[in-house]
């Protein structure tokens, strides 16, 4: 009897299929660590090159100093500033100051903006008036690393100078201490002595001895080892890069046949950090793709621009509305104002969601060239939109223009008065509203941005500051008009008081003997007919 015999299943395919999948595996995880080291150089080398960045900027206010005596200084009188300076592929704010209440002293902040990343270096320099030695004269006092937000805006006393005060306080008493203290471990001679001194944990004493190899030689008595001799490399081991070549000043131009890349024949790119021999470091072009998730911008962008649109057309409509039947017509015009605040709000805060969101995608952006496009999208969005809010402010805020005639048509104090505590408030909600539109500003102060968009940007910070220098005039205006009918008032009732009764004042309401003519009575006939008798 024959037996059938199950033929033999392959295992070449799930073998296969294992070695494939560990092969996708080993891929994607020495992609990953790749990706990872890329970002970790990019970050790095944005970090170094935002501090040499700085360096220059501080660099030049020194030589500035040099230049001149210290009572020339740019900033002797008021703070020095320069703002948007581009350098080396980033740009700078710079702010240098006399310290406040110190003499001879100067504190310089540098704001650096590379690659869309913000820091701050703050330097606190001594001038030391010596005509012997001229090299010794600008001494740095301290040197601190902070918030791009402590970079100042006005002069005198801030928050961040006032640390930098109780650090430097502290380092002047703990320098007092550490000096007694050097003078009392000077004349000791043994550790121990040293450990007493500073009561400092004394070692325990160490008395275990372990048992030797008798075969084993003494270190004490061991011969010294000889260095093993390196043979040199073959001819096909020899490095073939040209190496570093000759040095030249920042900014200048390589030397003709040399190569300021080192063993990169091109160099630097032109126009890039470090292009034309300067000292800067060779950052990378691209860092590769993160880890980290990028935020979606799109939808952001337009939910703020959709709302900023719509708040510019309900102030028009509303102010359109207000302006018929020769004007006035608040009421009527009131829902389209209030719908357009709350676009406008809806706005703002896609504004600052949208900055927050490209922040985010400026520290992962896997290129200089994305986080710039990046920049370019959200202050263009960013600026449009406040252009926009800024116009419906202005169009509903026009008759502003007519305040002049408004206050003088108001003839009681009463009237005055409440036509000035409803300017008062629109004043406080204008200087509110330029206080937020200014600081959304002030978060992108530092992205790329287009020639267009500068314009359009100082346009409308123009725009807002005229019409709350016009609200502030209304206002003056009106209190000026509340005191004065206020004081016509109160000489009217003055005058009211002290007046002498007239005995033979009669009544005036029409019911006298004379017709209604509100003139007093005649008294008898004394011959002229028309006087009141005495």
């Amino acid at each position: 009897m024959m037996t059938r015999r199950m033929p033999a299943r392959g295992v070449a395919l799930p073998i296969t299929l294992l070695a494939l999948i560990l092969v996708i595996g080993l891929v994607v995880s020495v992609s990953t660590m790749n990706q990872g080291l890329k970002s970790q150089i990019f970050h790095s080398s944005n970090h170094q090159w935002s501090f040499l960045l700085a360096y220059s900027a501080m660099a030049k206010v020194l030589a500035k100093i040099h230049t001149v005596s210290w009572g020339q200084r740019p900033f002797a009188a008021k703070p020095y500033r320069e703002f948007q300076v581009p350098l080396q592929g980033g740009v700078y704010d710079l702010f240098v100051e006399n310290t406040p209440g110190h003499d001879y002293q100067a504190d310089i902040y540098v704001k650096t903006t590379l690659t869309g990343v913000s820091r701050l270096y703050f330097w606190r320099i001594t001038f030391n008036d010596d005509l012997l030695d001229v090299s010794n004269r600008i001494v740095v006092e301290f040197f601190k690393s902070g918030d791009p937000a402590d970079f100042p805006t006005s002069a005198g006393p801030s928050k961040f100078s006032k640390t930098v005060d109780d650090m430097l306080a502290e380092r002047a008493g703990n320098q007092k201490k550490a000096d007694d203290l050097a003078s009392e471990l000077a004349p000791l001679t043994t550790a121990g002595q040293v450990l007493g001194k500073i009561k400092g944990r004394q070692p325990v004493p160490f008395t275990k001895s372990y048992p030797a190899n008798p075969g084993e030689t003494a270190m004490a008595g061991r011969p010294a080892v000889p260095f093993p001799a390196v043979a040199p490399p073959s001819a096909g081991e020899l490095p073939t890069a040209n190496g570093p070549g000759p040095a030249v000043p920042l900014g200048g131009a390589p030397p003709a046949g040399s190569n300021p890349g080192g063993g990169n024949p091109g160099g630097n790119p032109a126009g890039s950090p470090g292009a034309g021999g300067s000292d800067f470091p060779s950052i990378p072009s691209d860092s590769g793709t993160t880890d980290a998730t990028l935020h979606d911008l799109t939808s952001t962008v337009s939910a703020v621009a959709s709302a900023a649109k719509s708040a510019l057309d309900l102030f028009n409509s509303g102010k359109n509305l207000a302006d018929q039947n020769g004007g006035g017509q608040w009421d009527a015009a009131r829902p389209d104002f209030i719908a357009a605040g709350e676009q406008m709000e809806k706005s703002i805060g896609g504004m600052g969601e949208l900055i927050d969101q490209a922040k985010d995608n400026l520290q992962n952006a896997p290129s200089a060239a994305a986080a710039k496009a990046t920049e370019e999208l959200v202050s263009s969005t960013v600026v449009t939109a406040i252009k926009d809010i800024v116009s419906g402010l202005v169009r509903a805020g026009e008759d502003f223009k007519n305040a002049a005639s408004i206050v003088g048509n108001q003839t009681t104090a009463a009237a005055a008065q409440a036509l000035l505590d409803g300017w008062i408030a629109i004043e406080a909600g204008a200087k509110s509203n330029q206080a937020r539109l200014n600081g959304l500003l002030e978060k992108v102060s530092g992205f790329s941005k287009t020639a267009a968009v500068v314009a359009a940007e100082a346009s409308a910070v123009q725009a807002m500051q005229t019409q709350v220098t016009m609200i502030e005039q209304a206002v003056a205006m009106a209190t000026a008009r509340v005191a004065e009918l206020q004081a016509q008032e109160a000489a009217a009732a003055a005058a009211a008081a002290n007046a002498t009764p007239d005995p033979y004042q009669g009544p005036t309401d029409g019911g006298d003997s004379q017709g209604g003519t509100g003139l007093p009575p005649l008294g008898p006939d004394t011959g002229s007919g028309d006087q009141p008798a005495p």
